[in-house]
């Protein structure tokens, strides 16, 4: 029994002095590990009847995939440490089926999807088809990427007009650096992503809807901002929040100006009533005024209120004569944009719409609208002149080269020339519905140089309304 005792003494013993302590310097916390190369897609198959299709994928650099062949999603987590901007996926099906390749897609092959731009986007889908069936399965990939959100804006804060009240928006351009995957990251997936816009001189959010996509945000509805005020942006993806580095100032957006609710291809400008001109961002402690102008009558400045930053009013006088003008709005003594209108007491008015040195057809689509002061045309060169009222095509009808046009008369002290049209139309016009017709008009070679008065002469009219400007001809 001693003998039994002594060597299990011995034995404990031993054990004491062979045992080794452990190392203080090793960290209580073990590092993460390395990224997989390419991880291949844990498959979830519940029924036999999905089997067949899809095999496999593999994904590099991700630190899981899982493929549900039910829900027909593939869902790819990636680690912080994932910075890439591009996914690469590789797919394997079963035999007697094929990844169906986009036909826009130059990247992806029947075996090979290669994913850009996933941050911030909504999940990517592809189809896998039979070969020699005409049916297939469309898949889902949805990626999660783990770590904090981060971005950066790509532009300007941009002060825009609203249409709805209180008339304000911001917009601007971002790009998504971490943290964010797809929208949703994962099937059922509610998570949203907002912007928030802080004043930092009161501490307060800006009031308004936001909406935010993979390239751009948008505060909607905001209450009228100040261009010398500072922010910081807030970006929130779920218990996800970034701040923008930096104190952020909007700039405003170039600006814009069109008659609300009438259109010079149809309509004449009233007299002795308030018209509004729609647009902005305008401010409501710049001047802003509206010059009214012609080469046959003497011109008008009129004052034009600020009603919200997108909407502004002026009154046109009740003795403005009948006649072709030209349009400006000024802020301050800088013009913001100009239009051609006519002014007519007759039922039935007709005149000259605009008057262009290019085409007024899409392509090159020169503006349909474009107004320039000081035309000049050289002999033998076309000039494009688009009557007023409009002459349209029927809805979706071809273009008709017997379309009537009106002839087109150049007079100075010295005479005048009759020039036949040459039909030309713009077939882009209301979303490329309908035929936007116009003439282009060959000015002779032999014509006198000067400034001549021009007029479109229409069958069924005598007292047609000249252009407001003189046109010089070299």
């Amino acid at each position: 029994m001693k003998k039994h005792l002594h060597f299990a003494c011995l034995v404990l013993a031993c054990s004491l002095f062979t045992c080794k302590r452990p190392d203080r310097d090793v960290p209580k916390t073990q590092p993460e590990p390395p990224v997989i190369d390419k991880v291949e897609a844990v498959v979830k198959v519940d029924t036999v009847k999905n089997m067949g299709w899809l095999k496999s994928v593999k994904v590099e650099g991700a630190t899981e995939v899982i493929v549900d062949t039910v829900g027909k999603t593939v869902s790819i987590t990636l680690p912080a440490t994932f910075t890439k901007e591009t996914l690469f996926l590789d797919l394997e099906t079963y035999p007697g089926t094929i990844h169906e390749v986009n036909p826009w897609d130059n990247l992806s092959t029947r075996n090979h999807i290669v994913l850009s731009g996933f941050r911030g986007s909504s999940p990517t889908t592809f189809m896998v088809v039979g070969q020699n069936k005409p049916i297939g399965k469309t898949y889902t990939v949805f990626v999660e990427c783990k770590g904090p959100l981060t971005a950066s804006l790509t532009s300007d804060l941009m002060l825009l007009p609203s249409r709805q009240e209180p008339y304000s928006a911001v917009e601007a351009s971002i790009s998504f650096d971490s943290g964010i995957g797809t929208r949703p990251e994962k099937p059922g997936s509610d998570k949203e992503l907002t912007a928030k816009l802080i004043d930092l001189g009161t501490s307060r959010p800006v009031q308004g809807r936001s909406a935010v996509s993979a390239i751009a945000l948008w505060l909607s509805n905001t209450t009228p901002l100040g261009l010398a005020s500072e922010y910081a942006l807030e970006l929130e993806y779920g218990e996800k929040k970034f701040v923008l580095p930096g104190r952020q100032k909007l700039k405003r957006a170039d600006l814009l100006a069109y008659p609300y609710e009438i259109s010079n291809l149809f309509k004449t400008l009233p007299r002795n009533q308030e018209i509004l001109l729609s647009g902005g961002y305008f401010l409501s402690d710049l001047n802003y005024r509206v010059k009214v102008e012609s080469a046959f009558h003497p011109s008008l400045w009129l004052s034009a209120k600020y009603r919200n930053p997108s909407m502004l009013a002026f009154t046109t006088p009740a003795e403005l004569a009948d006649g072709s003008y030209l349009v400006s709005l000024y802020e301050g003594e800088s013009i913001v944009q100009a239009f051609n209108f006519n002014v007519s007491g007759d039922a039935k008015p007709k005149g000259i719409r605009s008057i262009s040195t290019e085409t007024m057809s899409c392509p090159p689509c020169t503006s349909r609208d474009v107004t320039l002061k000081n035309l000049s045309f050289l002999k033998g060169k076309p000039m494009f002149v688009a009557p007023f009222p409009a002459i349209l095509g029927s809805f979706y009808g071809a273009f008709d080269p017997n379309q009537k046009l009106p002839d087109l008369e150049l007079k100075n002290a010295q005479g005048k020339v009759v020039i036949k049209a040459k039909i030309r139309a713009d077939g882009s016009y209301a979303n490329a519905t309908t035929q936007l017709y116009f003439g282009e008009y060959l000015i002779p070679t032999n014509l006198a140089s000067g400034d001549y008065e021009a007029r479109l002469l229409y069958d069924d009219s005598k007292n047609t309304i000249p252009f407001w400007s003189l046109i010089e001809i070299n």
